[in-house]
């Protein structure tokens, strides 16, 4: 139905009723009628109830429907709506609607929508990866069903509200970062801004990582059952080594690290040996298996296969002591979140025969295994830099990532930047990355994780004022810091409150 249609059935009474009283019942029974419409063959609503306002929100129309009949999504059109449609990503293997996330964006104005990608993950047939023994799903998930619901959103949004879409976004981390990459890289009209945090964005070099970090602390290849060779109290003293040589690299020390990659960390110089063992010392063993980490994995040519994970997240919250070795205290599976998140991966999405007996943690072959990948990589990567069209077409990007991040590397986000860099002219016109020190995966850590990227964004995509220095809070203190557009540090400038972000300046 063209959204002429729409306002015939909806009486195009939202925008022009002037009573208080009259505005909530018309807009209450439009939500009612919505129901009625078809975007096309292919979609069908099941819902649309009118949401009165309450402390928490405010009053809104969700809707309910499904594309394909199997990809879910909900729609919360607010009644005081500020022009502008917005998505959300999904984290992990996705299957759930991400309805906190999509609701907090409705209520700062936004029609905000959310799907499940496709498959259901309250469903055991469907869980973790056991959606991938369905090519359907597998396609939804990898790219498909993201942009069937961006147009399908936007579309029953213009003919509810009567009105053309000002501006639209997306904002995702972790998989909403890769979904956000896949959408720029293949739809990129479907979005104005694109907010990508974090992203899984090369999902086989992602699966990859977890026998290329957990095989050298478990070397009995049981990630579960609390018997890494480095207990989880040793990540304080490896944290605190860390922490005392690449500390001041920024100019400043305040106990986080702000330049991992210029941190020069050697564990075999830098980290008391003792073959007995100890509390505040590591075997030879012990050393070793950090260096794997930190090394990475290179193919027999001397590409990378996995990057190594940057100096500074050994012990902060959220860092290695949750997706490498859990705290045996707090995780009750003891189970590194990194192998929970693999474990299936690779026997239902890597490659393109399902094994449902593939045990990856002795299976994986890093000489031959990667090749075998080549259809999991043209589905689930997005890896391509040549992105001049979203350029040209005035579109915007802001990445970010945590620097003290185990669960995606911070180096993939550099090698998308460069790659990127490379290939297109003038890339700081449209694009950056915020490179943020301290943070954990998406959020947490030790760093300044309270950043407003939403309003830098649109500020730059509806107003050309292009971010620089972003002011961010620290949660523990509420401390201010500016997070600079990557190559740039925050560097202080030698006076002034070291809590206060007016004390830097990116360099």
């Amino acid at each position: 139905m063209e959204l002429k249609s729409y306002l015939t059935l909806l009486g195009g009474a939202l925008l022009v009723v002037t009573s208080p009283a009259h505005a909530q019942v018309d807009f209450a029974a439009s939500c009612s009628q919505i129901v009625e419409m078809t975007p096309n063959e292919s979609v069908a609503l099941t819902q649309g109830e009118y949401m009165v306002e309450t402390n928490e929100l405010p009053a809104h129309c969700d809707v309910r429907g499904t594309i394909g009949g199997n990809v879910k999504f909900a729609l919360l059109l607010p009644e005081n709506w500020n022009s502008r449609f917005l998505m959300v990503g999904n984290g992990g293997k996705a299957g759930i609607l991400e309805l906190d996330a999509a609701s907090h964006r409705m209520s700062e104005g936004f029609a905000a929508i959310t799907t499940d990608t496709g498959h259901d993950a309250s469903i055991p047939e469907q869980a973790s990866s056991k959606f991938g023994t369905d090519p359907d799903m597998e396609r939804d998930f990898a790219y498909q069903s993201v942009h069937d619901t961006a147009t399908t959103g936007k579309s029953l949004t213009e003919g509810f509200y009567g009105q053309e879409i000002e501006h639209s976004y997306w904002i995702g981390c972790s998989t909403g970062g890769r979904q956000g990459m896949m959408e720029f890289q293949r739809f990129p009209e479907d979005f104005d801004g694109y907010l990508v945090g974090a992203p899984v964005y090369n999902y086989t070099k992602q699966q990859m990582s977890a026998p290329a970090f957990l095989r050298p602390l478990y070397p009995d290849n049981n990630p579960t059952g609390g018997n890494p060779i480095i207990e989880f109290e040793k990540l304080s003293v490896l944290g605190a080594a860390v922490t005392a040589k690449c500390d001041g690299t920024d100019g400043l020390v305040d106990g986080l690290i702000s330049n991992p990659a210029a941190c020069d960390f050697s564990p075999r110089s830098d980290l008391t040996i003792c073959e007995s063992g100890g509390d505040d010392c590591f075997t030879t063993a012990q050393v070793e298996a950090i260096e794997e980490i930190y090394n990475g994995v290179q193919a027999r040519d001397g590409t990378s296969l996995v990057n190594g994970l940057p100096a500074g997240g050994e012990a902060v919250p959220g860092g290695w002591g949750a997706w490498l070795i859990p705290d045996p205290e707090s995780n009750s599976a003891n189970m590194p979140i990194l192998h929970r998140i693999t474990l299936d991966a690779f026997n239902y999405l890597m490659f393109e025969d399902d094994r449902a007996d593939y045990d990856y943690m002795i299976d994986f072959d890093f000489d031959t295994d990667p090749a075998r990948m080549a259809e999991a990589e043209k589905a689930y990567n997005a890896t391509d830099p040549d992105i001049a069209d979203v350029k040209s077409s005035g579109k915007k990007i802001i990445m970010y990532h945590g620097w003290a991040d185990a669960a995606s590397n911070p180096y993939n986000s550099i090698d998308y930047y460069d790659a990127v860099n490379d290939a297109v002219e003038d890339m700081d016109s449209f694009m950056k990355l915020y490179m943020i020190p301290g943070m954990a995966h998406c959020r947490g850590g030790v760093g300044f994780e309270n950043a407003d990227f939403v309003t830098a964004l649109r500020n730059w995509v509806e107003n050309d004022d292009a971010p620089a220095g972003i002011e961010a809070t620290r949660t523990s203190d509420r401390a201010t810091r500016p997070l600079c557009p990557y190559p740039q540090l925050a560097r202080y400038d030698g006076n002034g409150d070291v809590d206060s972000a007016s004390s830097y300046s990116c360099q």
